[in-house]
């Protein structure tokens, strides 16, 4: 028999509003991600076209330059935007995030402000220790250069901690399972350079410490990246997905989420 077409004459018509609509929001990351990559490798490219030179601030035994090494010189303008707009970027996802996956306990809520106020502290960091550069604040960079990357752990920290109690309210559950472990192995190894920086620096090994440095920032990258796949689909949670497979049910319809399934034709009595 054809399927049914005609809706129940008693259904409501009215959709279900939906909480989020697309996710526009998805740009903000994959900017401040383009942003970083693209002054880390401007920065190093212009050091190396100049022919590698030593700057008078730089340690007699380092042969490889800070990021802020170079930001502290003719590129110091160029450094201060391209942190800022990272750290505006970042900000603006991690408030993103709220708008998709919405916390639903009291639990869910702290995690979601630690996450929001220790990204906001990171991005002030960030944007502070390019200001105040290594040559002539070498105190001051430091404080916010520890600042930023203390933020950026707790902020990954909770929001890894929200993911996983808020996550059992919404359809696509995986996906925040599989985003939370990316987070979480980038966020392993980004303790684990800053921990050998701080090593390599104490013990004035200047060059190994550099290229920590440089091995921190990319990674930076990648971890901006993920927030791409935090607000790239639009967030449904389970009540609003049994709702929805409950309407599609009433109209003999292919259901939202499952197989499609033929409408069934009563038979007439005897």
């Amino acid at each position: 028999m054809p399927r049914s077409t005609n809706p129940d004459s008693s259904y409501n018509e009215e959709k279900p509003r939906k909480r989020y609509r697309g996710s526009p929001f998805s740009i903000f990351p994959l900017i401040g991600a383009a942003v970083w990559f693209s002054m880390l490798w401007s920065m190093m490219i212009i050091w190396v076209s100049q022919r590698q030179p030593r700057y008078s601030h730089m340690n007699a035994n380092q042969h490889m330059v800070y990021i802020s090494d170079i930001g502290s010189n003719v590129m110091k303008p160029f450094f201060i935007v391209g942190c800022s707009v990272t750290a505006a970027m970042f900000s603006v996802s991690l408030f993103s995030v709220r708008r998709n996956y919405a916390s639903v306990g009291k639990l869910e809520k702290l995690f979601d402000v630690m996450s929001i106020l220790s990204g906001i502290a990171g991005s002030v960091g960030l944007i502070l220790l390019s200001i105040f550069d290594l040559a002539r604040h070498r105190t001051l960079h430091i404080i916010f250069l520890t600042l930023f990357m203390m933020g950026i752990v707790l902020s990954a920290s909770s929001t890894v901690n929200e993911y996983c109690h808020v996550g059992r309210h919404y359809e696509d559950f995986e996906i925040l399972r599989v985003i939370s472990f990316v987070k979480i192995v980038l966020i392993a190894i980004e303790v684990t350079l800053t921990i050998l920086l701080a090593g390599f620096t104490l013990g004035k090994w200047y060059t190994a410490a550099t290229f920590t440095e440089w091995a921190c920032a990319y990674t930076y990258t990648f971890y901006m990246l993920s927030y791409f796949f935090d607000l790239r689909p639009m967030a449904i949670t389970k009540d609003h997905a049994e709702l929805l497979r409950a309407l599609n049910a009433k109209r003999n319809r292919t259901p939202l989420f499952g197989s499609p399934q033929m409408a069934e034709t009563p038979t007439s009595e005897r």
